[in-house]
């Protein structure tokens, strides 16, 4: 089968043999987010460029997992990263190839990745959060994604945590993707240093997640302090949202958690031990996904359906 993981800057195309997630061949582009057509015209390009580099394996199905908002029974997409409004991706790249195309959410894939291949195997409520240039949360409730009433579910990072934080791009307050996401913890960071606090990263050079985790790794205590509060936020809505849905499993993905493992989910950990949270006693693990960034891309295969498989194991 072909997934396909579409990001804000990045796509990954990948011919999966579903079988055991073996990804047979890869390729991976920037997303061209300059217009519309150009959007679709580079997605179309990858896929005919993936099927090309093997004609021996000639799919017979597309999966998608996309950044957005998405519908996957009209195959529709929307995000502001991606600059598309109800652009009917599925219909597009299926009349392209002449191949039946599935589509979701790419945290939605993500999720159906590690319930098939990574941490959330043997599942049957989990949350696969991703924490990168925004946060978001593909839902496993009884064995199966939770899309809500309109396709709208897993919006975690605008739920406010902050009465008093920052106004958010959603129109919100004090959202938690102003604090835990890449972009969040740089504009964090440059808030401070303009109030005069001192760090090695000087104002002009606070541009990315990645060094400021670079500079918590010298313990330089600024940086320190925007990734444990970074932790914090993110610990805190992991809880409420365990004891909304009762999980079994919290699967980290993303930038942020895959930049300093090692330190962020001790932080995690650490913060959540020191609640005393009487609504939800029952142990809900956080783990980094080892199977990270191919979760979303593996996913994607896996939503087209069984049937598809079947036919093509018969015709091989």
């Amino acid at each position: 089968m072909i997934g396909i993981d579409i990001g804000g800057t990045k796509t990954l195309a990948a011919l999966v043999r579903i079988e055991d997630g073996e990804i047979l061949h890869r390729l991976l582009k920037p997303t061209n987010t300059n217009s519309p057509e150009l959007f679709v015209q580079g997605i179309i390009e990858i896929i005919g460029e993936l099927i090309a580099l093997d004609i021996s394996q000639q799919p017979v199905a597309i999966g998608i997992g996309t950044a957005g908002h998405v519908d996957p029974h009209l195959g529709k997409v929307s995000s502001m990263n991606l600059g598309v409004s109800k652009l009917p991706l599925k219909s597009l790249v299926s009349e392209a190839f002449g191949l039946p195309v599935f589509i979701d959410n790419d945290c939605n894939a993500g999720a159906i990745g590690e319930m098939y291949y990574g941490a959330a195997q043997g599942k049957q409520h989990f949350a696969f959060l991703t924490v990168g240039t925004g946060v978001g949360v593909g839902l496993v409730l009884n064995g199966g994604v939770y899309h809500g009433k309109c396709n709208y579910a897993g919006e975690i990072g605008h739920v406010g945590i902050d009465f008093d934080g920052a106004r958010c791009k959603c129109g919100g307050w004090g959202c938690l993707e102003n604090i835990a996401s890449g972009p969040g913890m740089v504009e964090l960071m440059k808030a401070e240093l303009s109030k005069g606090r001192t760090s090695v990263l000087e104002l002009c050079h606070a541009n990315s997640a990645q060094e400021i985790f670079a500079a918590a790794r010298q313990r330089d205590p600024l940086c320190v302090e925007i990734v444990e509060q970074a932790a914090r936020a993110l610990g805190y809505s992991i809880r409420n949202l365990n004891n909304l849905l009762d999980l079994e499993l919290v699967v980290l993905g993303g930038g942020i958690p895959q930049a300093m493992p090692e330190v962020f989910v001790d932080y995690l950990q650490g913060y959540l031990e020191k609640i005393d949270n009487r609504v939800n006693l029952a142990a809900s693990p956080i783990v980094i996904s080892d199977l990270y960034p191919d979760s979303i891309v593996l996913g994607a295969a896996r939503l087209v359906p069984e049937k598809y498989s079947v036919e093509t194991t018969s015709k091989g």
